[in-house]
């Protein structure tokens, strides 16, 4: 179930897409600094956008079903996931990323195995 945004997602640059979770994007695009902030935790080039990254990041238990959406190309994350959890985990996405001003508080989430 990990960040199947890429299914409802136009790819743009740099690894952003147009993702489900709109307040989210709206911030990551709103400054360079912000996506920089984003790209420096990149953690694997199996995941096809940052989004999905940090969505699987902040969600691992839909990790496995990110991967599997890429291999197979059912089930997007829309389908899996009701408005009101999208609207949720938009919320909990975009208070993270505000909340993550270095480089070292992003290491925080590796270091207790969110990643």
């Amino acid at each position: 179930m990990g960040m199947l945004m890429i299914q409802e997602m136009h790819c743009v640059n740099n690894g952003m897409t147009a993702s489900i979770f709109t307040k989210t994007e709206s911030y990551l695009h709103s400054r360079k600094s912000h996506q920089k902030r984003l790209s420096s935790l990149l953690i694997s080039a199996e995941y096809k956008s940052l989004m999905d990254m940090f969505f699987c990041i902040i969600f691992p238990e839909y990790k496995d079903a990110c991967f599997q959406f890429y291999k197979d190309k059912k089930l997007p994350l829309r389908a899996l996931l009701s408005g009101k959890q999208v609207e949720l985990y938009d919320k909990i996405l975009l208070t993270n990323l505000m909340s993550m001003r270095k480089k070292e508080d992003w290491e925080i989430l590796l270091d207790v195995g969110m990643c």
